[in-house]
């Protein structure tokens, strides 16, 4: 048992090495920089998959869970490639709650084509480099704010820059003054979509434990502009909803669950039912 225990995360390991050198521009360079070897504050990676090139200013590091994860999660691994099924032909309109440092919504328009998008990220480092990115890649038409968006519209001291970047979370407040901190601004998603009219293609939620904040805040109505639900689920910070909830979520407001991962961080993939 602890020889296999041992064994997944060797051969894990390997496959993103592998998946590097098959994929990623100057391997040698991204490795070096993964292990700690060599330190820039920011790096051009430059990822190939398939007939898709793409070109993402990010932060390397060497901690498992940083920039670098999330470029072989969404470019290479194509993690939410069960979305693209879903959304016909034409050019789609997406909302974008947790933009990081925008590969979503890069990704999507190579793949699909963006018509409209709404990207919210509200750690500064990050939303500097969803600005850069979104414009090196032919997304500098997504509108992009410097805000979280929640349950309730508030203003907060969120602690940001932390070794895994891609987790900030407005619930990691801190009172520490030695830590790094930005003041965010939390805009109510009922606010926000009474703010913007006609229906959406996509409703992407990867905002760090939020995604329960804002579903049960939000009037039902409002997620009927939605053909479309993709959510990164986590159990709720208040301890009222475990991961396997939003299934019955989905349910309850007239979606189908077509993905459920199964485990803490997992992706949900909801599509609205014809006639709701």
């Amino acid at each position: 048992m602890g020889h296999q225990v041992t064994v997944k995360p060797i051969l894990l390991k390997l496959k993103a090495v592998a998946d590097i050198f098959r994929h990623f521009a100057n391997p040698l360079l991204v490795v070096g920089l993964r292990l700690g070897l060599l330190r820039v504050p920011l790096f051009l990676y430059r990822i190939n998959k398939g007939t898709a090139h793409y070109s993402m200013l990010a932060r390397p590091t060497s901690n498992s869970m940083a920039d670098l994860f999330v470029l072989r999660e969404v470019f290479v691994e194509e993690t939410y490639r069960d979305l693209l099924p879903l959304l016909g032909d034409k050019p789609v309109r997406v909302i974008d709650v947790g933009g990081n440092i925008g590969s979503f919504a890069v990704w999507l328009h190579q793949k699909k084509g963006l018509r409209e998008g709404y990207c919210f990220e509200p750690d500064p480092t990050s939303f500097n480099l969803c600005r850069y990115n979104l414009g090196n890649n032919n997304c500098g038409f997504v509108q992009l704010f410097p805000k979280a968006v929640g349950g309730t519209s508030r203003h907060i001291t969120m602690r940001v820059n932390t070794k895994r970047p891609g987790g900030n979370s407005i619930y990691t407040q801190t009172a520490d003054d030695s830590a790094e901190t930005a003041r965010v601004e939390v805009v109510a998603f009922a606010e926000l979509l009474a703010t913007l009219s006609g229906e959406f293609d996509v409703l992407k939620l990867e905002c760090e434990f939020d995604e329960w904040e804002i579903v049960d805040n939000a009037p039902p109505e409002v997620f009927c502009r939605f053909i479309v639900i993709i959510a990164e689920i986590h159990t709720d910070s208040s301890g009222r909803h475990h991961v396997n909830d939003f299934a019955a979520w989905l349910s309850e407001h007239g979606f189908k669950t077509l993905r459920w991962d199964g485990h803490e961080q997992g992706l949900y993939v909801g599509q609205r039912l014809e006639g709701r």
